[in-house]
């Protein structure tokens, strides 16, 4: 009898354990699932934020290509602008303003007139050699207050 009890108390301890370890596969499955489940989702949203990431890259740089091209037409415009500023310091130099207040600064600054010429010269080149955007943008800055310095000389000359 005693023998009997104890082969059977083997065989339970066995089913249970086999029943315990496929608790422990089901667990493990399920969690598997869930694991698949997340990866899949975490997948999905890391894409749309590349997409999205990839989507503002490409505004910003369509927005500094278009504010390359504007700061590029501002550049073209200040030196026509000084060109014509020059063509008519050009032309007051030439009369040496007689009959203008500028034939008294020509008198008391000898020089005046080629340093002006060569100022404007410099500054030309400065915008045409400007290498990037904010360099363009404050030589125009600088630009714009000479021509407004000679216009306003020759305005009083």
């Amino acid at each position: 009898m005693s023998k009997g009890n104890s082969g059977g108390g083997g065989c339970a301890v066995a089913i249970v354990g086999i029943i315990f370890i496929g608790i422990l596969l089901w667990i493990l499955a399920a969690a598997l699932w869930v694991l698949g489940v997340l990866i899949m989702i975490v997948a999905v949203l890391g894409g749309i934020a590349m997409i999205y990431a990839a989507w503002s890259s490409y505004r910003d740089y369509r927005e500094s290509k278009l504010t390359e091209a504007e700061v590029e037409a501002m550049v073209e415009d200040c030196v026509r602008d000084l060109l014509g500023v020059e063509s008519q310091w050009a032309n007051a130099v030439i009369t040496k303003g007689i009959g203008t207040p500028l034939e008294l600064e020509f008198t008391l600054q000898p020089g005046l007139a080629e340093q002006q010429r060569r100022e404007i010269d410099s500054m030309i080149i400065m915008l045409n050699n400007a290498s990037d955007t904010e360099q363009r943008l404050e030589t125009v800055s600088k630009a714009e207050a000479l021509r407004i310095k000679v216009e306003g000389m020759l305005a009083h000359g």
